[in-house]
């Protein structure tokens, strides 16, 4: 769970967060932060499921069979 915002609200929902989650990664006091790293790993999935679909294109291109 990505958590940034005012101390004493993180504190206050901390309870809540670590029963939801497996972890809490606090980022600060600037939400943004937590934002930022959200979309960065939702970047770096969208990158490996796209390497992943042309590495399996250009190898059916040289006739090995789609697993």
């Amino acid at each position: 769970m990505l958590a940034a915002g005012a101390p004493d609200a993180l504190t206050r929902v901390r309870p809540l967060l670590e029963a939801i989650g497996q972890r809490v990664w606090p980022f600060g006091d600037d939400p943004v932060r937590a934002n930022a790293v959200k979309l960065a790993g939702n970047f770096m999935l969208a990158a490996a499921i796209e390497s992943m679909a042309e590495a399996s294109t250009l190898a059916q291109a040289h006739g090995v069979a789609a697993a």
